[in-house]
């Protein structure tokens, strides 16, 4: 069920539509651990989305206040059924474990964090659904 707290900024291109948001994950800044950005998938549209303003944008918007913005489409084939993201402590490296409508197993990918792009990495054990994932720094 859709969390009624977060939105669409009102300037995205996807403010009309409500978010679907499976998984979430934030940057490390190793200088400043209490800067990072915050990002989430809208398992729905198939998007990278930050929660709130990227690290070191002004003016800064806290992820608190729940105002998603689109950073760009993962290509991966819709409907995303299941969505384990993370993201490393060690280089910021983002991974998406998922299952679509289409393909049914569980598979790894890198996503871009500046433009939402994925890009295959293999599939996940046997591909059965997962629960979580965790990156280990």
């Amino acid at each position: 069920q859709p969390d009624p707290a977060l939105r669409y900024a009102p300037d995205d291109a996807n403010a009309r539509r409500m978010p679907d948001i499976a998984g979430a994950a934030y940057t490390y800044n190793p200088q400043d651990s209490k800067i990072t950005t915050n990002y989430a998938i809208d398992r729905t549209l198939g998007v990278l989305v930050m929660q709130g303003s990227r690290e070191g944008a002004t003016p800064v918007v806290s992820p608190n206040s729940g105002q998603l913005r689109t950073v760009g489409p993962l290509g991966l084939p819709l409907p995303l059924l299941d969505v384990a993201f993370d993201i490393s402590d060690v280089g910021n490296t983002a991974l998406i474990a998922v299952r679509t409508r289409a393909d049914g197993a569980t598979r790894l990918h890198g996503v871009d964090l500046n433009t939402g792009a994925t890009r295959p990495l293999g599939r996940v054990g046997d591909g059965a659904p997962l629960v979580g994932m965790a990156i280990e720094p």
